[in-house]
């Protein structure tokens, strides 16, 4: 009975562990991407709007996940109220035939710095989201093999103190 008890114990300290581990994680990630979502809501309701004009765009291979393909990261200009004229290059590279040199943009910047722009896709297209999605998924995953593990100790459990 005290072998019983001890691999019962033994196989549920894994599993237990890394639901844990999943549940404290996916709620670190979902906490950490609510948290941005918030403060880019916030950033995005204060920023000022212009239009910018796209005057070139860089090309750069990516050969990342599936075939090699160019994206072109476009180099804006706009004017401020005060009719200052700034340049910025997009962080956020976009693919052929979605912009062209001379097509126009919306920008977004943070009052009173112009020079930290950026065009309001590259606002819109957050990596944090993303992983407050990983966040709910971990978290359910983990709660689903934590259940999945105390079913299967109940079971053994009332099993083991059935007499055979």
């Amino acid at each position: 009975m005290k072998a019983t008890r001890g691999l019962l114990a033994a196989i549920l300290v894994l599993p237990l562990g890394l639901c844990a581990l999943g549940a404290v994680g996916g709620t670190g990630l979902l906490v950490w991407a609510a948290r941005d979502v918030q403060r880019t809501r916030s950033q995005r309701a204060s920023a000022v709007r212009a239009t910018g004009t796209i005057v070139s765009l860089r090309a750069v291979l990516d050969s990342g996940e599936g075939p090699p393909s160019t994206v072109y990261f476009a180099t804006v200009e706009f004017r401020t109220p005060d009719q200052a004229a700034h340049r910025f290059e997009s962080h956020l590279g976009i693919l052929s035939g979605q912009g062209r040199v001379g097509d126009t943009v919306p920008v977004l910047y943070a009052p009173g710095q112009p020079d930290h722009a950026d065009t309001q896709a590259a606002w819109d297209e957050r990596p944090l989201a993303q992983l407050g999605v990983m966040g709910i998924a971990g978290t359910i995953v983990a709660a689903a093999l934590g259940t999945a593990a105390l079913l299967v100790a109940a079971w053994w459990y009332a099993r083991s103190r059935t007499p055979a």
